[in-house]
């Protein structure tokens, strides 16, 4: 199982998280739209991992 942490600087309201290819599953409860989350990969390979967030300007 991996984590995968937002560490942006600024201070984000919403997320999604991208990963391809799609062999792998959301762990503990976690999903795309998070700001931290946990995935299980179920192939051996090289994955892109990208991470969008959206911060809510006052």
């Amino acid at each position: 199982m991996v984590t995968l942490t937002d560490q942006s600087a600024n201070i984000p309201t919403r997320w999604k998280w991208t990963i391809t290819p799609a062999t792998f599953t959301f762990a503990n409860g976690t999903n795309d739209t998070m700001q931290n989350i946990k995935v299980q990969f179920s192939a051996n390979g090289n994955y892109t991992v990208s991470l969008r967030h959206k911060i809510q300007l006052v």
